[in-house]
């Protein structure tokens, strides 16, 4: 893991709630604990 300067994460974390959201739509749900109950469901996980 690279040490980033306070306030220099901004963009990871919007990139990464961008990569999540995404997700969360192709998945077909909301939330964190629903994606991982779609993907247990669908053999994704387990």
């Amino acid at each position: 893991m690279r040490c980033v300067p306070p306030g220099r994460d901004a963009g990871a974390k919007a990139t990464v709630k961008t990569h999540l959201t995404h997700l969360y739509a192709k998945l077909g749900v909301n939330d964190r604990a629903a994606a991982v109950a779609v993907a247990y469901d669908r053999g994704i996980l387990g």
